[in-house]
């Protein structure tokens, strides 16, 4: 079984996208593994390259962030690219991965309803969707600290087997699918220490826009 693994994140090459779907790769043979960063084809206007080359596989599977509850937009544009070309997708198989920085998973079920519902509209076959919360910093995360690498990894070791998702691989993957009234009394305590900012302070300084952070454009 050879897999075509279509990242979907903006970040391309170093993103948690990429670390989640090796961790899911990791055991298969590298000769059947394809992966495919699509924001690069996006940049090049060439996302009829990313079609012809799944006409060339049998399973794909297609990661993406969660970005304010949403796909990113150049992934919800591919999705419409592919129901152009509809025909092309018959009897492929498809898997998603989706993944956030928000710790509960249950943030991601509406996006993974919709992939279930494009795969059936292309007249595909329908694998099943992974879904992490959480996720934010597995890229930097080494493996033996990263508490779902085994798993991730077992998962597609018994897909290359089987040709499905292990249910219960599934449902522990994506534990917590809500925090418990203990756990979000405690993360409001942890906001408001100066150190939960850190890393978002960073970026904007990187990009020129802290003096902006109070900034209320809505009110």
């Amino acid at each position: 079984m050879t897999l075509l693994a279509i990242n979907g994140s903006p970040r391309g090459r170093n993103s948690n996208t990429k670390k989640l779907i090796e961790y899911f790769s990791k055991d298969f043979n590298p000769s059947n593994v394809h992966i495919l960063h699509l924001k690069e084809y996006y940049d090049r206007k060439d996302m009829q390259s990313v079609i012809d080359v799944i006409k060339d596989h049998e399973y794909i599977l297609i990661g993406f962030p969660l970005y304010a509850d949403w796909t990113p937009g150049f992934v919800k544009e591919f999705f419409e690219q592919m129901g152009k070309c509809h025909h092309a997708f018959t009897k492929k198989h498809f898997l998603f991965m989706i993944q956030c920085g928000f710790p509960e998973s249950h943030h991601c079920r509406y996006v993974e309803r919709y992939c279930e519902r494009i795969t059936k509209k292309l007249d595909a076959d329908y694998i099943g969707t992974i879904v992490r919360g959480g996720s934010e910093g597995a890229r930097l995360i080494p493996k033996s600290f990263f508490k779902d690498a085994q798993r991730l990894s077992e998962l597609g070791k018994i897909f290359q087997v089987e040709k499905e998702l292990d249910q219960n691989l599934l449902d522990t993957i994506a534990k917590p699918e809500k925090l418990s009234k203990a756990r979000l009394f405690w993360m409001k305590i942890m906001l408001k220490l100066p150190f939960s900012a850190i890393y978002w302070n960073s970026q904007l300084k990187k990009n020129g826009v802290y003096k902006n952070r109070f900034d209320k454009p809505y009110r």
